[in-house]
């Protein structure tokens, strides 16, 4: 090769290093992950503390990712984990009450594997654990369906009972000390960790807290509502009709909203979008986010709908990790195939160790290294 090629290939290898510099962040992968059951669910995948439950076990793994904790189900055991992946328990059938209703026992650990707690006489239902552990909420009837009931139950207490109109959604402060249940029919209610009720914010599509459980957010028809304890102190129009998730950060006084197609970005302290991002195509669609620890990145999990003329089980093969400084002056990607599509997947998370992204896929969870 002649000295002229040598520099020239050079210049264009500089010039291909130069976007990159301006990022100084890059994406690689590490060739580490853990395999999934195709039933897998998994809690925590941003907390440095994962729990995987399937139809056979729970498992629960380090910050280093190396496995703690197997719990094998016995028959008439089922799992109830924690969201941030820091409690587990154990429900079991006991006994039947004088209407010939399921009464359920539970025992509770934290992720060290040390008993906190147990109760017997629970109902049989959707089983939310507390992220501090300390309580659990079990809704009775079918979602969408008046006349649910919800039953709270403390450590070594009787259950408080009280009827809901119906469920929708289920969403726990960061906390554990409230939560929203979000009814069609009844509209989003704020709940203390005792059942008080707090606050009803009417017809909401959406609804979040935030990492600090200081703030709270909900949408609907088009407005972002923000919740300072149980106040609205912020309104604003962001343009869309439809919200498939949100994150509510309140350590840089951010909501950041994904409407499908689109990221936008809310700047609570000026009622205003401070920025946004459109996907280029109809066909990509964001599905989830989060932010790092130290409040510098966001990343957004993305999949492809590969057309109607795919067959519908080969049609979500694809997908992406999106990433942006808060700022959205720096953005990358990286491209992920799976052999089955999982509702809600690529599924992202920042990992606590500050320099990892956790992308959890149809049967494995993929370790992505930020450089």
């Amino acid at each position: 090769m002649t000295e002229f090629k040598k520099q020239f290939f050079f210049i264009i290898f500089l010039l291909f290093l130069l976007p990159l510099a301006g990022h100084s962040v890059l994406l690689k992968r590490t060739g580490q992950f853990i395999s999934l059951a195709e039933d897998a669910e998994v809690q925590g995948l941003s907390s440095g503390r994962l729990i995987i439950t399937d139809s056979d076990k729970l498992t629960c793994y380090n910050i280093r990712l190396k496995e703690t904790i197997s719990h094998d189900f016995a028959p008439g055991e089922k799992p109830v984990s924690s969201t941030n992946g820091g409690f587990w328990g154990i429900v079991r059938k006991s006994e039947l009450n004088g209407f010939g209703e399921e009464i359920n026992s539970v025992e509770i650990f934290d992720f060290r594997n040390r008993r906190q707690w147990s109760v017997d006489g629970i109902v049989e239902g959707d089983t939310y654990l507390s992220p501090a552990g300390d309580y659990l909420a079990v809704i009775k009837g079918i979602r969408g369906r008046a006349n649910t009931e919800l039953f709270i139950y403390h450590r070594d207490s009787v259950g408080i009972r009280f009827y809901i109109n119906d469920c929708n959604e289920f969403v726990f402060s960061e906390d554990g000390r409230r939560f929203f249940i979000n009814s069609a029919a009844d509209g989003l209610k704020m709940y203390d960790y005792t059942g008080r009720l707090l606050s009803n914010y009417g017809f909401q599509q959406n609804c979040a807290f935030s990492e600090n459980s200081e703030l709270s957010a909900c949408f609907s028809q088009g407005k972002l509502l923000v919740i300072n304890d149980t106040a609205i102190v912020s309104e604003v129009e962001i343009g869309e009709m439809q919200m498939r998730t949100m994150l509510v950060s309140d350590s840089i006084d951010r909501v950041f909203c994904i409407a499908g197609h689109r990221l936008i970005v809310v700047d609570i302290t000026n009622n205003s979008i401070d920025w946004d991002y459109r996907l280029e195509t109809a066909t990509e669609n964001f599905l989830n986010i989060d932010i790092s620890g130290d409040s510098r990145f966001v990343v957004l999990g993305l999949n492809v709908n590969r057309g109607m003329s795919i067959p519908k089980e080969e049609r979500y093969r694809e997908g992406y990790l999106y990433f942006f400084n808060v700022g959205g002056d720096i953005m990358l990607t990286e491209g992920f195939s799976f052999r089955k599509y999982a509702p809600g997947t690529p599924r992202v998370a920042f990992w606590p160790d500050g320099r990892s992204i956790m992308v959890q896929t149809f049967g494995r969870i993929d370790v992505v290294e930020m450089r």
